[in-house]
């Protein structure tokens, strides 16, 4: 059972590591929507590690969720860029 956690865990520090990278490299614009399936299936792993990655990225403030099914990269505003 451990082994498996442990599996869970490095695919779910993968699947975020590389989605802000993708959003560090700025690949997504501004207000695009980032739909979970495709992105799962462009990264070789289910919908569920990129669920996680996007929460994590939500608390960090690099996307909003804006439903089960999809993430969005903000707008960047005045008052979010002088956060």
């Amino acid at each position: 059972m451990d082994v498996a956690k442990n599996n869970q865990w490095s695919l779910s520090l993968r699947t975020y590591k590389a989605l802000r990278e993708t959003l560090i490299l700025g690949r997504f614009a501004p207000g695009e929507r980032l739909l979970l399936d495709p992105i799962a299936h462009s990264l070789g792993t289910s919908i569920t590690p990129v669920r996680e990655a996007c929460i994590r990225l939500v608390g960090e403030q690099a996307l909003e969720f804006k439903s089960g099914r999809f993430a969005m990269v903000p707008e960047l505003t005045h008052a979010r860029y002088m956060q």
